[in-house]
């Protein structure tokens, strides 16, 4: 058990609305969170963390993952000890070079890193154990689409790669590169690339008429779930969730409600979604954040902020889903917390970049549990 540092109790009744036909049946559960607070010393190691958490249960203990950008190391700190526990240096030079770090994923004891252009097999000491191009791991796309994104404002959810137990993989987003990107929804594909086989194949994706005549922000990182073979993905500036089937090919949309914000808060001309004008707007304004999946409690997450005004944070709120995409309820974050969180066993993990310390590492642990009444 955690200490208890604040205590916050909330208890809400959802009533969640499911439809089959013509039968429509009511299903009331209760949801209770809960805040906690931990304090994990850092040994002299410092913070100097970037906004990558990742948290792994392995041999029952618990582990916050971090990026140390300053040092170029992934930084491991035992929760259950409050404690450092161990880095991992990155080479910046020589044969396991790595530069830069866009976002990574973790497979077991192997660490799995992407970069502007590649994409990185890591072991515990650092040294790489291969390093796959993106442009090579679908082959036979490379006339027509890229993994590599168009330039100008490309307005996406929160970074992050997915690895895919089940199937030993990876999903990336391809662009369509006609017409210098003239239509960066024409004919979408994803690229699943299987790291046991080391070979990727072309997943036909269909998308919503509505998303070619209008720009709802891009999906470089669709989240690939474990339970199944779904792709499961949104978009910034739309309430909706949409699930693809990779054996049935077959797309379905999701529509929900947030409490704070429209359905769609804005939709570009495509022809003007690299206006400068439009930046302001875009990275200032009410967005939608990464759907989340949570394998301990099978709900889903998915956090969003309102507009930014001035230099004060945005407020921010997480919407809790059911295993099968229904609202349970919203929860109000705190403005000063990041919108990225590790998923743990004992809750979702936040930290307030704001508490950074040389020899402290707060998280703020909020605990979900979901019961039928």
């Amino acid at each position: 058990m955690m200490l208890r540092d604040i205590f916050l109790l909330f208890v809400i009744l959802a009533t969640v609305t499911t439809c089959k036909k013509d039968n429509t049946k009511k299903v009331e559960k209760t949801v209770l969170s809960q805040w906690d607070t931990i304090k994990i010393n850092t040994y002299d190691n410092g913070l100097d963390l970037s906004d990558r958490p990742h948290y792994i249960f392995k041999e029952g203990i618990g582990f916050y993952i971090n990026y140390n950008q300053i040092k170029h190391s992934l930084n491991y700190y035992n929760i259950d000890r409050r404690r450092f526990c161990k880095a991992i240096k990155l080479f910046k030079s020589g044969p396991n070079k790595i530069q830069s770090l866009s976002t990574f994923d973790l497979k077991g004891d192997t660490i799995l890193f992407r970069s502007a252009g590649s994409l990185y097999l890591i072991d515990k000491e650092g040294v790489v154990i291969s390093n796959l191009e993106l442009e090579d791991l679908c082959p036979g796309l490379e006339e027509t689409y890229s993994l590599k994104g168009p330039g100008g404002i490309v307005i996406t959810n929160l970074k992050r790669l997915y690895y895919n137990n089940q199937r030993n993989s990876v999903v990336l987003r391809t662009y369509n590169t006609k017409n210098n990107y003239g239509n960066i929804y024409e004919e979408p594909l994803f690229c699943e690339y299987n790291l046991k086989y080391n070979e990727g194949k072309a997943i036909k994706v269909k998308y919503p008429k509505d998303l070619k005549k209008a720009y709802y922000g891009d999906l470089e990182y669709p989240n690939i779930i474990t339970l199944g073979d779904s792709i499961i993905y949104n978009f910034p500036f739309m309430s909706s969730i949409f699930v693809n089937s990779i054996m049935s090919q077959k797309t379905s949309k999701i529509v929900f409600e947030a409490d704070h914000i429209s359905s769609k808060i804005r939709g570009a001309n495509l022809a003007q979604r690299n206006d400068l004008r439009l930046k302001n707007y875009f990275y200032r304004g009410n967005k939608y954040h990464k759907i989340d999946y949570d394998p301990y409690r099978d709900l889903y997450y998915l956090l969003y902020s309102l507009r930014k005004i001035g230099d004060s944070p945005s407020e921010k709120y997480l919407i809790i889903f059911d295993n099968q995409f229904n609202k349970l309820t919203e929860l109000k974050i705190n403005s000063e917390f990041s919108p990225n969180y590790a998923i743990a066993i004992d809750g979702l993990l936040f930290r307030n970049t704001k508490e950074a310390s040389h020899e402290i590492l707060i998280l703020h642990v909020l605990s979900i549990d979901v019961s039928l009444d």
